[in-house]
């Protein structure tokens, strides 16, 4: 980001030969609108623009509810400490010094990356379910909720399916925890493999999960859970007692 048509083109230049996928926009309010399409790992502005400047660009991103972390490197000619205490406080995670050298800009964005990187394995990790790896019940509380206003907001269909695993209670009298574990774990990895990347499944308590289906009226999630019936009922976990096989119950609902 940069009202400097060459800086751009020098920076993006650079980071798409080190292989990055880079976005240009020539000042902070064009970076805003680009981010609400399509939110990147990393930004690179300048601090000085036009309309919106580095530092309102920092801060405007630091109060939108953005899909993850995005870093903030700055560039700029400042030195003094209270200009960079400014630019932290706004919301910057670093900074390059102008003019910029190509080694230090990628240095510090192979560094942003490796932060980045444990920020999104803390995120998944917080979010799911330790067991199965579909999300948690708070993760869930928390994307119905973002669903159920965009429902309200746009007059879309949104619709849920709970499922309890059948006796589920008997398979780990008869085998074991561990065996009643590996059959959670197998129902899970079905249900995530028929959800589309905008459904989402989670485990709601012991044997008992909800998928929410946006933009799905009731009939279109009857059909879905009538195939994921069928297919758990066709599913076989091999145990060290022997293999088991297991139903489930549905239950659907449409927000009316």
């Amino acid at each position: 980001v940069d009202d400097d048509p060459s800086i751009v083109r020098l920076v993006a230049q650079l980071l798409a030969t080190a292989g990055y996928s880079v976005r240009e926009a020539c000042n902070g309010r064009e970076a805003l609108e680009a981010i609400q399409e399509a939110c990147p790992d990393l930004i690179v502005s300048d601090w000085d623009m036009p309309e919106v400047d580095g530092l309102e660009l920092s801060r405007r991103i630091r109060q939108d509810e953005l899909p993850h972390y995005v870093y903030i490197l700055l560039l700029t000619a400042k030195s003094h400490s209270e200009d960079l205490i400014a630019g932290l406080a706004a919301g910057a995670d670093d900074f390059v010094s102008k003019p910029i050298r190509s080694g230090e800009l990628l240095a510090r964005i192979a560094a942003a990356q490796r932060m980045l990187g444990l920020e999104r394995k803390l995120r998944a990790n917080s979010k799911e379910d330790s067991l199965t790896g579909v999300l948690n019940r708070r993760t869930f509380h928390e994307l119905f909720e973002r669903e159920w206003k965009r429902s309200l907001r746009y007059g879309l269909p949104l619709s849920t399916v709970m499922l309890d695993i059948d006796f589920f209670k008997k398979i780990n009298d008869s085998y074991g925890h561990l065996a009643g574990d590996a059959v959670l774990r197998g129902v899970a990895q079905l249900l995530r493999q028929e959800c589309r990347a905008t459904e989402y499944v989670c485990r709601f308590g012991g044997e008992e999960f909800c998928v929410l289906l946006p933009e799905t009226a009731e009939q279109g999630a009857e059909v879905w859970a009538e195939r994921a019936r069928r297919l758990i009922s066709e599913l076989t976990v091999e145990v060290p007692g022997g293999v088991i096989r297991v139903t489930a119950s549905f239950g659907v609902a449409e927000r009316l």
